[in-house]
């Protein structure tokens, strides 16, 4: 999709755990996984998981690694670098780690739909929404992380931004009566 790989080399670590775990954390070469229970890696759910997890890291070489808001650049190891565009950052990554597993035929429709239709519940359940907006929400998932603090006080800045690009995917081709798409903005 996006025309080239900007580095020479890519590297998945694992961390395979024996109890409930899911987490990714990119870095510009590689990124780190813990999932558990590893009974059960290999089937079902926590195998899309396993796909799922691996496929938003790999999307982050682009989005947040070589593209990235201005308030992450350059980066500063020594305190917060705080944005309101976390949910750019994440969700729209959230939303290729998605569609791209479906556009490349890991995923069947139904497989996706499946996750499309989670990620919309999340929105529904999570009244945070009516309370602190998707910018504000991105901002204090610096402050307090991802923890779920008080509940319905903020949004998910994952599932949210995830909405918000597919509704700008969605946007950009009824406009350009589908010559153009969500794809072209991020290769510009």
């Amino acid at each position: 999709m996006m025309k080239s790989f900007p580095v020479k080399a890519y590297h998945f670590l694992f961390q395979i755990l024996p109890y409930k775990t899911y987490h990714g954390v990119e870095h510009i070469t590689t990124t780190v996984i813990a999932l558990g229970p590893g009974y059960g890696l290999m089937k079902g759910d926590l195998y899309e998981d396993l796909l799922g997890v691996s496929s938003h890291e790999l999307f982050h070489v682009w989005n947040v690694k070589t593209i990235r808001p201005i308030e992450m650049y350059p980066y500063d190891y020594t305190k917060e670098n705080y944005s309101k565009l976390g949910y750019v950052c994440e969700g729209l990554t959230t939303y290729y780690g998605d569609y791209l597993l479906f556009r490349s035929g890991v995923f069947n429709e139904q497989q996706y739909f499946v996750t499309f239709n989670e990620r919309l519940q999340k929105h529904f359940d999570n009244f945070g929404r009516f309370n602190l907006s998707v910018a504000d929400s991105s901002f204090d998932t610096w402050l307090d992380g991802y923890a779920p603090g008080i509940p319905n006080r903020k949004t998910n800045i994952y599932d949210e931004g995830n909405l918000l690009a597919f509704v700008t995917d969605m946007f950009i081709r009824k406009q350009s009566t589908n010559t153009h798409n969500l794809d072209d903005v991020m290769r510009y």
